[in-house]
């Protein structure tokens, strides 16, 4: 869908106001297609907007019940709403699912603020290679980009751990460092 693309690309540019607005607008042309409440649920998580974000996730909750990613998208909204508690809950009932992309557990932690559990999840998604072009540019890790100044590179298919960059920093603490990935 070239309408739900186009707000992808606006959110991974930063333009989140208009990804906010072309979500809404694949949502009125297709109400049931989730994926776009999803984008606009994290992408007002990802603003901070905790009360629009939980409106979007509670209709997902109201229209798909327990669904995985209607969870997820619930402990974003509680996250961006200050219920982080909430979120923690969720998201730990959520890291037993299988079917729960790696990358999703990551973004949910950035979004509470825990660097070193989203750190944790970003290594488990760089071990089975899954996600590895949104880390670069998903705004949802710009926080963990602002309060972890050394930037490490990966290249030519050799991807160090986490905690091995994190040794490789001052202090070996997690909320200073980030991964950026490189050609």
């Amino acid at each position: 869908n070239a309408n739900m693309a186009l707000g992808a690309a606006y959110q991974f540019v930063g333009r989140l106001d208009e990804a906010v607005r072309q979500f809404r607008r694949v949502i009125a042309m297709q109400p049931g297609f989730a994926l776009a409440s999803v984008w606009l649920c994290a992408t007002h998580a990802i603003m901070g907007q905790g009360a629009e974000s939980l409106a979007v996730a509670e209709r997902m909750i109201q229209r798909m019940g327990e669904a995985r990613i209607a969870r997820a998208c619930l402990a974003m909204a509680y996250a961006a709403s200050g219920r982080i508690a909430d979120a923690r809950q969720i998201q730990a009932d959520l890291g037993s699912n299988p079917d729960m992309p790696l990358f999703q557990h990551a973004m949910i932690y950035a979004i509470i603020g825990d660097d070193a559990a989203a750190l944790d999840w970003l290594e488990r998604a760089l071990v089975a290679r899954t996600d590895m072009y949104t880390l670069r540019v998903h705004p949802a890790f710009a926080p963990l980009y602002e309060r972890c100044p050394p930037v490490h590179r990966i290249s030519r298919g050799k991807v160090p751990t986490a905690r091995a960059i994190m040794r490789s920093c001052d202090g070996y603490t997690p909320s200073r460092i980030m991964v950026r990935f490189h050609p």
